[in-house]
């Protein structure tokens, strides 16, 4: 018997003449958008195509605050802030056709930011001195919200008893959140459901100083640098093949 099979290309790509490899469906080269605290960049995806190597600022925040983290919507080309405001409270903001709006205001000990695009949600974390750290989720204007994953408890006592994360990140298609918790001077890399449920550790060795996370949606891999060994490494969403 023969068995006859067909690739196919994961959306945003096109299968190559060769039948079995991907391409970009369009000329699109994609953009790299970066946070430097007190304004926000993009360039286009350098390649030797490419004729414009140079970054674009998008948005200065100037004394309003400093943005710890920002995370982009492709469903509606909206760059999402999570805003320090030098006083422990904070906000959540969007940057959508040059116009910022603050969807979310005195946000105690925020930290990451992470838009779930295909349901327009937005999840943040929340550090100590927060009265209730932990994981929080917001309706894209930021008029709903609840916590989803309560963080540890502050024991003012021991400074190393403070709730504090890392990193955050979604993978939608798969309904998980990752993120990487920092309580007692022990860092894990843990992950949920996207409704809070199933809270388990995906990583808890090896970790002297992680930051900083990325989900790659096509091949369901988990990024992760650490400061300390000054190295990039990746999971998968099982935690295994590191």
């Amino acid at each position: 018997m023969f068995c006859r099979y067909e690739c196919k290309c994961a959306s945003g790509y096109v299968l190559d003449k060769d039948g079995h490899s991907c391409k970009l469906d369009n000329e699109q080269e994609g953009f790299l958008y970066l946070s430097l605290g007190f304004e926000v960049r993009s360039m286009p995806m350098f390649n030797a195509a490419s004729k414009n190597s140079v970054y674009d600022t998008m948005h200065k925040l100037d004394k309003h605050g400093f943005a710890r983290s920002i995370d982009y919507s492709t469903a509606d080309q909206t760059v999402f802030m999570a805003i320090d405001m030098n006083n422990n409270e904070g906000e959540i903001g969007a940057l959508k056709d040059g116009i910022f709006n603050v969807l979310r205001e005195n946000v105690t000990g925020v930290g990451y930011v992470a838009v779930d695009w295909t349901q327009g949600n937005i999840y943040f974390t929340q550090k100590y001195p927060a009265p209730r750290p932990g994981i929080s989720v917001c309706t894209r204007e930021g008029f709903f919200c609840r916590q989803i994953i309560p963080g540890q408890p502050a024991d003012l006592k021991d400074g190393s008893a403070r709730q504090s994360y890392r990193g955050l990140a979604l993978h939608p298609q798969a309904g998980r959140l990752v993120w990487i918790d920092s309580y007692r001077s022990t860092y894990k890399i843990m992950a949920a459901n996207l409704d809070g449920t199933n809270v388990h550790p995906l990583v808890e060795n090896k970790l002297p100083y992680p930051s900083g996370l990325a989900v790659d949606p096509i091949r369901n891999e988990i990024y992760f640098g650490d400061v300390e060994e000054m190295l990039i490494e990746r999971v998968d969403m099982h935690g295994a093949n590191r």
